[in-house]
C-alpha cells in the first residue's frame, strides 16, 4: 500500500472511531448507568465532565442557581423546567419548556439559572 493511501485509510478510520465515540458519548451523562442517579420525584442535571457522572437534584420548585454547565437533564419532577440565559443575543433568554419526563441533552447548556414550575 502507499504511503499517501495508508495515511488517508487510517484517517478514515480515526474519523469513524472519534465520531462513533462522540455518538456514545452525547446519548447519556456518563454512561447508561448514571441515569441511575436521579431519583424520583426530582428534576436531575448532569454537567459534562465537572460532576463526575453524579447529578445534582434540584431540591424543589422555582429558581435556582447552577454553578456548572448542564448537558443532560432527566425531569422526574412535577413541574417543567426552563433555562435562563441572560447572556444570551436573542430577546428570548428562555430555553424550554422541558417537560416532565424528557430525559436527554440541554441545547443551552450555558444558561445560569434554571427554574421549575409554569410559567
Amino acid at each position: 500500500m502507499r504511503s499517501s493511501t495508508r495515511k488517508a485509510v487510517v484517517g478514515l478510520a480515526a474519523a469513524a472511531a472519534l465520531t462513533a465515540s462522540t455518538v456514545v458519548a452525547t446519548s447519556s451523562p456518563a454512561g447508561a448507568a448514571s441515569w441511575n442517579g436521579c431519583k424520583a420525584g426530582y428534576s436531575c442535571y448532569w454537567g459534562n465532565t465537572g460532576t463526575g457522572g453524579v447529578p445534582w437534584l434540584a431540591p424543589s420548585p422555582g429558581w435556582h442557581t447552577l454553578y456548572f454547565h448542564v448537558y443532560y437533564l432527566w425531569n422526574r419532577g412535577g413541574s417543567q423546567v426552563w433555562f435562563y440565559n441572560s447572556k444570551k443575543a436573542d430577546p428570548n433568554k428562555w430555553d424550554g419548556p422541558y417537560k416532565i419526563g424528557y430525559q436527554g441533552s440541554v441545547s443551552d447548556y450555558l444558561a445560569e439559572q434554571v427554574y421549575i414550575g409554569n410559567r
